[in-house]
């Protein structure tokens, strides 16, 4: 099964998801169609657990990332945590987000896993937004529109940046578009 996992990214990344095909798949991954067939009935059963996969990774490097951050002097420092642990479990191969991100669809128990995960960010900004002075409604407000632009910036600017931009001047633009949009002083400390 990893082996066909392995492949289906490689015919995701390269041809996209409308022109991949699990036949693709199982050409690369040196198994008859009947064996891929064995573990998922279509492309979409295939890229679905790629995205569970995903997801698990993203979950597991965010709860490292929140220890982290929690701990940081800065405001700045706190989303600079956060960014990049969005970047580097985006990072692999920026194609294949883009398919996961853009071109596929997203079965309902999918996006509500992502939901969860970005309502679970949210959550813990805003509380972090309450220690540097914010009160509760803007905070709550704030941390959630600023998740969601995050995960869109990282995706579409940070991961494909335009002609001329490096990776890492479009993640530092993302930190500080992040802090701005909070409205906190990236230099602010906790008030609590």
């Amino acid at each position: 099964m990893q082996r066909i996992l392995d492949a289906a990214v490689d015919e995701f990344a390269e041809l996209g998801y409308e022109a991949a095909s699990t036949t693709g798949m199982a050409r690369r991954a040196g198994v008859s169609i009947g064996s891929l067939y064995q573990y998922f009935p279509d492309k979409e059963a295939v890229l679905v657990e790629i995205a569970e996969r995903h997801l698990d990774e993203a979950s597991a490097a965010m709860a490292v990332a929140l220890e982290a951050a929690a701990a940081a002097e800065t405001f700045e420092g706190l989303v600079a945590v956060l960014v990049d642990t969005a970047v580097e479990v985006n990072h692999g191969d920026p194609r294949l987000h883009q398919v996961l991100y853009r071109e596929a669809p997203r079965p309902r128990h999918l996006q509500a896993r992502l939901d969860d995960l970005e309502a679970g960010l949210a959550a813990w900004l805003a509380d972090r937004l309450e220690q540097f002075g914010l009160d509760a409604e803007r905070a709550h407000l704030r941390a959630r529109a600023a998740v969601v632009a995050v995960e869109a910036l990282v995706h579409e600017f940070v991961l494909a940046p335009p002609a001329g931009i490096t990776s890492e001047a479009a993640r530092r633009e993302v930190v500080r578009a992040a802090v701005q949009m909070v409205g906190v002083d990236g230099s602010a400390r906790r008030v609590t």
